[in-house]
């Protein structure tokens, strides 16, 4: 999911695996520009994108790789363990 700059909307956004290194990459970033196949509903709002390519937009890296081994972000978690997070997730306590 990313969030849009204009408007702070949440997007669905799909990821092929040839962008693997540039999805890493982005992970640390606080912008980045995706470009890809957008599907809109009736209404022409964006319901989700799939992703063709991955521009890092100028920032620093929020996160280095220590704290992003295994692929773990203590953060996206809102501090919960991970089975508690999946969880929570699916809808228990």
């Amino acid at each position: 999911m990313l969030r849009t700059e204009v408007g702070g909307e949440v997007i669905p956004v799909y990821f092929g695996d040839d962008l693997d290194t540039e999805l890493r990459r982005a992970w640390r970033r606080d912008r980045v520009e995706v470009t890809g196949e957008i599907t809109e509903n009736a209404q022409g709002q964006v319901v989700q994108v799939r992703a063709t390519e991955i521009e890092l937009l100028p920032t620093e890296p929020q996160l280095s790789d220590d704290e992003l081994r295994a692929g773990f972000w203590p953060d996206m978690t809102g501090g919960q363990d991970a089975v508690d997070y999946v969880e929570a997730l699916r809808g228990g306590n």
